[in-house]
């Protein structure tokens, strides 16, 4: 029984792994059962114990994927943890590199990210012991778990660790800051954050719409 189960995974491996081979070459559309088969090395007959088709192999491999992922967050226990989350998405990365550059690619899953954040999001609020109609809390995870998406999609076009690193600090110094400290220090408008306050203000307030944002903030420029 124990070499059944033993040999039923490794072949459910086999496929996986050979899905992940050639997705990383071509987008789903150009993947055919045949071709997944032979680049496993099984029979056609033996895909369909496993799997219906090859969109059903995409599925079973994101959620591995984002399994893996929500595995890590474990390690965030309070909101002074949260800090760890470039650290969390950048390891994620390096883990997964290939995985992460064809899911993520042009010819990828444009609802992977989607997807992962609704599986982490819920995490976080439970570590944190946010309430669901805590709006301004899960806008805040939010905002932290799509700044460390960005870290993802900058980290696939890297060239190297070092850019990797260098990426994973500045999404520290979001996390830490917020981007104004990094707005005032490149501004030649000393009004800029002025009037981002003020808007930020007038929107919280409801008053804030196209016709009632200041000339700046609508202009093709920003």
């Amino acid at each position: 029984m124990k070499k059944q189960i033993e040999r039923t995974e490794k072949t459910k491996a086999s496929i996986l792994d050979a899905f992940w081979e050639l997705y990383a070459k071509k987008p789903i559309t150009k993947i055919t059962v045949n071709e997944l088969t032979k680049q496993a090395d099984i029979h056609r007959s033996t895909f369909y114990l496993y799997f219906t088709d090859i969109y059903d192999v995409l599925t079973c491999a994101k959620e591995l994927l984002m399994a893996d992922c929500a595995g890590l967050f474990d390690s965030i226990r309070t909101p002074d943890d949260a800090i760890n989350i470039a650290n969390i998405f950048g390891h994620f990365y390096k883990n997964n590199i290939s995985k992460l550059s064809a899911i993520m690619g042009p010819a990828g899953d444009p609802a992977f990210s989607y997807e992962l954040r609704d599986r982490i999001l819920p995490q976080l609020m439970d570590a944190f012991s946010v309430p669901e109609n805590d709006k301004e809390m899960r806008i805040a995870l939010e905002y932290m778990i799509t700044a460390a998406f960005a870290l993802l999609i900058y980290a696939r076009d890297s060239s190297s660790d070092e850019e990797l690193a260098e990426c994973i600090g500045r999404i520290h110094s979001f996390l830490s800051y917020g981007i104004s400290p990094m707005l005032k220090a490149h501004s030649t408008d000393p009004g800029l954050l002025n009037r981002m306050e003020e808007s930020r203000v007038r929107m919280l307030r409801g008053e804030f719409t196209s016709k009632t944002a200041p000339e700046s903030f609508r202009s093709a420029d920003y």
